[in-house]
């Protein structure tokens, strides 16, 4: 897992020396850099996974977060490229009360897609993305199902794997102070059973066991703001250059 962070952050650092910690976030056409807000609607099956060999964890809702950066090539596509945050939570049934048992699934995202304007609505865009992520940052968890504690797992058979995503976003340009951009999608891990989990549940002493795997693919709302501003912001001296990297 420490092996799958460190990849990762050393991607966003090295994207994040490319913009040289000086920039005017004016127009798209220039580059523009915003902050992105995600509800997450997770994929599974029913949770009955002590009862049913083939069922899988019940999805529960999901959340996430961070920075894009939106580039223009003039009238025939946008590219994003950014990097966020996620949260998704899965739930098991146990026993004849049908308590739950939950799965945490926390994990370091860098997506990057290209977006084609739909002919004759210029505020909609056709979204094909790509990304990479992380292992699960938080893959053991305890608790109780009703009155019997649990101990739960979840990880991902890699410790950094792709994602695909197809989707639609809706932009507008019209305000003076940021631009503001929504988008519905659907992403999904192109390698089946990614997801593994394992539960134990003591049980008046006695001990029970499921596993299995599963694809934890999710829908998408993305929510992105794109403040205006036309002062360079920099934290480098005076007189220091560096190229652009588009």
């Amino acid at each position: 897992m420490n092996k799958s962070i460190t990849i990762i952050l050393g991607v966003i650092l090295l994207m994040g020396s490319n913009f040289c910690f000086g920039f005017i976030n004016k127009a798209p056409k220039n580059g523009m850099l915003g902050i992105s807000f995600t509800p997450i609607l997770p994929t599974g099956g029913d949770g009955h996974v002590f009862e049913d060999d083939k069922d899988v964890p019940h999805a529960e809702y999901g959340i996430g977060g961070g920075l894009d950066y939106w580039k223009r090539f003039g009238k025939a596509y946008d590219i994003h490229i950014g990097t966020e945050l996620k949260y998704q939570q899965y739930h098991f049934h146990y026993g004849e009360s049908q308590k739950n048992g939950q799965y945490h699934f926390l994990h370091l995202s860098i997506p990057a897609s290209i977006n084609y304007p739909i002919p004759n609505y210029s505020y909609m865009f056709f979204k094909l993305g790509i990304a990479l992520s992380s292992a699960n940052l938080f893959q053991e968890k305890t608790g109780f199902a009703g009155t019997n504690k649990y101990i739960s797992n979840f990880k991902t058979s890699w410790l950094i794997y792709p994602e695909l995503t197809l989707g639609v976003d809706l932009l507008e340009e019209k305000n003076t102070k940021f631009h503001f951009r929504i988008g519905l999608d659907y992403t999904f891990i192109p390698i089946s059973k990614m997801g593994e989990y394992k539960t134990y549940v003591s049980n008046e002493g006695n001990i029970e066991a499921a596993s299995g795997s599963f694809t934890p693919n999710k829908y998408q709302i993305r929510i992105t703001f794109y403040p205006i501003w036309k002062n360079k912001i920099s934290f480098l001296k005076k007189g220091h250059s560096c190229p652009n990297p588009f």
